[in-house]
């Protein structure tokens, strides 16, 4: 059976956003949600071990105590495991982060309210964000930057009117690109200051270029 890759934290972390709803409130029934949560839960014991070109379905399986057929009931292999739980708790996260900004939209900007409510999210689920930082194959950072991105667009209008469309793409790949070094350095280095520390400091980075 996998041992708990979390330690203290709790297991919902494991799961995308979305997937930490009420039963009443999420349509996949309790034994799909298991299955998933034990099979991510090795997958991510593994990966704390090895690289992903090393994990193998039939070492996933062991450790979950499930059967290969199981597995490939949800996913064709480790890389489809990772792109998946990429893109659900992504979706999660935005839906999340809307929510949030929406709420808390009176209390700070909008673009600190987003690197805020991301930051928090990531440092919830710790392991999570460390195997998607820090693993060459994971598209994760690049799908966050283009969600802020989104967020972004709106106000970078607002704020330069007199710039084309191309200005505003090359504004928002220089600060994504150095937000993200930020980010990553923060997750790889086991989120050594608080949430807060860093979103005042990518605000203030972004706000002084």
């Amino acid at each position: 059976m996998v041992r708990n890759a979390l330690g203290s934290s709790p297991l919902s972390v494991l799961m995308p956003p979305d997937e930490r709803l009420p039963e009443s409130k999420n349509p996949e029934s309790r034994k799909i949600r298991y299955t998933k949560q034990v099979i991510r839960e090795a997958f991510i014991e593994l990966m704390q071990e090895q690289p992903i070109e090393k994990v193998t379905v039939t070492r996933i399986c062991e450790l979950a105590d499930l059967s290969r057929g199981t597995f490939y009931l949800h996913y064709r292999d480790p890389y489809h495991l990772l792109e998946c739980m990429e893109n659900e708790y992504l979706e999660g996260l935005e839906r999340q982060l809307k929510e949030k900004m929406a709420s808390s939209a009176d209390e700070c900007s909008e673009d600190a309210c987003f690197w805020l409510d991301l930051l928090k999210e990531l440092l919830a689920a710790k392991d999570l964000a460390q195997l998607f930082f820090t693993n060459p194959n994971s598209t994760f950072l690049t799908k966050c930057l283009a969600l802020r991105r989104s967020f972004a667009e709106e106000l970078c209008t607002r704020m330069y009117p007199a710039m084309t469309q191309r200005e505003r793409d090359y504004m928002h790949t220089f600060y994504e690109h150095g937000s993200a070094s930020v980010i990553s350095l923060w997750v790889r280095d086991g989120f050594l200051e608080p949430p807060e520390q860093i979103a005042d400091l990518l605000t203030t980075l972004n706000q002084k270029h």
